[in-house]
């Protein structure tokens, strides 16, 4: 009988020992390599901060067993202190030379990636500098003739961005979290909690790099990460189990109507269509997503309201929309997408966008043109003293002749917005706050100028304990369905 206790203690430890073993980076992406034996020869994206060290020294720890070639390669955003960056690729050149993996590095030129959050609305900088982060892999891998990059995202990364796709307006496929696998690039560690990998490195004594970003609130997702989810955790403990099943829900919902749509799509002439006697008879549902993939490998990265018009039209017998460098049309048995002559941008330009909205509270309110404005009250000292103004007010944007008082007199809006360099194209999108004493702030850091504020000198004499932000956002992602 002891026999047979001693060897069920036996069977259990040693279960419970594979799947603790099962739940390292070094297992995950053995597994990862073994269910993908083609890929050899591959690319590290390396920001030396725990997590890409942790898939650095895996990878190089599998190397003999599964024969692999790698790279590495650390991108310098040009966003922190040069000090910090500094020492930062000073350690990144160290690990990489330690564990014997080659280091290519990629610099953004000063000042590029701001330039470039002025000219788009999706995002800011965070946006920008992912896209040159992923350009930039993308260009070193073709180098390299990488069969595929891996980057180091977790189960962590994968939480936020549903949260910040769900309250920017996302729909299925967004909500769906980071994917495993998109052109090119493998995330293994997508089944692994952040604390996963610092275990891995901390245990194996591996110095790593701390981006003083993180600490703060600068950043959409730090704010995500550090102030809203420590409030939902604390509301819903197992608020990431939730999310894990809602996108698992979500992803047979998202590939079933895919499936669907797929239906759709037809050939006339070698170009790929839409047949419109199938597309009158589905839900729209299933005809956004037929318009979706017939109209994306021509553009990107288009937003729902754009779309949303093409699926509502009622021209039956013509241009159904028109924009982002598409036109989206009628042609006897078919609908079809072609390219149209239109300035080349990297996001959306609206132009002369005139909107108004009566604030008497926080909330968002939708101003049309896919847009909508988040108004948030805050005790962090973000955005204009609650005393500063007075509620109802109104929220608009900026009219010809609109000045604002500042401490050395008043100066008008158009002038101010030219000198700061917001592009012209976006300075109707600017927010302008007015009571009844006039405009008593203009919200337009997201556009790559300061926020301004009226003077008012008595209130230099007092502390205030709430604060509101202003905020104008643009679902203007590829994950809108």
């Amino acid at each position: 009988m002891k026999t047979v206790q001693l060897w069920a203690v036996f069977m259990h430890l040693t279960r419970a020992a594979e799947m603790a073993e099962a739940d390292t980076p070094l297992a995950v992406l053995d597994a990862f390599l073994a269910a993908h034996p083609a890929l050899t020869s591959l690319l590290l994206a390396f920001s030396a901060g725990p997590d890409s060290c942790a898939l650095l020294y895996a990878a190089a720890s599998l190397r003999p067993k599964r024969h692999l070639q790698l790279s590495a390669c650390w991108i310098h955003h040009g966003l922190r202190p040069e000090q910090e960056m500094a020492t930062e690729e000073v350690l990144a050149k160290c690990l990489c030379q330690e564990a014997g993996i080659p280091l290519i590095i990629r610099r953004a030129a000063a000042g590029s990636l701001e330039a470039a959050a002025r000219q788009c609305i999706d995002g800011g900088v965070e946006a920008a500098a992912r896209r040159f982060r992923y350009t930039e892999l993308t260009k070193v891998g073709q180098e390299l003739q990488a069969d595929a990059i891996l980057t180091a995202h977790t189960a962590d990364d994968t939480m936020e961005t549903m949260i910040m796709r769900f309250f920017t307006g996302s729909g299925a496929g967004g909500l769906l979290g980071i994917p495993e696998q998109y052109n090119g690039v493998y995330r293994p560690f997508l089944s692994l909690k952040k604390q996963d990998l610092l275990a891995f490195v901390h245990e194996r004594g591996i110095q790593y790099s701390t981006d003083s970003t993180n600490l703060t609130e600068a950043y959409l997702r730090n704010k995500v990460r550090n102030l809203l989810i420590p409030e939902i955790s604390g509301i819903f403990p197992h608020f990431q189990k939730a999310l894990a099943t809602t996108a698992d829900k979500l992803r047979l919902d998202d590939e079933a109507l895919n499936s669907y749509a797929d239906t759709l799509l037809c050939s006339d002439e070698g170009r790929i269509c839409i047949s419109r006697r199938l597309y009158e008879t589905v839900p729209a549902a299933v005809r956004f997503r037929a318009l979706y993939r017939l109209a994306s490998p021509l553009a990107d990265r288009l937003p729902w309201h754009f779309l949303h018009k093409a699926l509502f039209s009622e021209k039956h017998d013509s241009v159904l929309v028109e924009g982002h460098g598409i036109s989206i049309y009628c042609s006897g048995e078919y609908i079809k997408v072609a390219k149209v002559s239109e300035p080349e941008t990297a996001c959306t330009v609206y132009g002369d966008v005139s909107y108004s909205v009566l604030v008497d509270a926080p909330g968002v309110f939708t101003v049309g043109f896919g847009l909508e404005l988040l108004v948030r009250q805050n005790r962090d000292g973000l955005g204009i003293r609650a005393d500063a103004f007075g509620l109802p007010c109104i929220v608009r944007s900026r009219r010809p002749g609109d000045q604002i008082a500042l401490k050395h007199g008043r100066i008008r809006l158009d002038k101010w917005l030219s000198e700061s360099g917001v592009p012209g194209t976006l300075r109707s999108l600017v927010p302008v706050l007015e009571d009844g004493n006039g405009i008593a702030a203009v919200f337009a850091v997201r556009f790559g100028a300061r926020d301004l504020y009226r003077y008012n000198d008595a209130l230099r004499q007092t502390k205030s304990e709430a604060f509101f932000s202003i905020e104008l956002k643009g679902v203007v992602s590829n994950h809108a369905i």
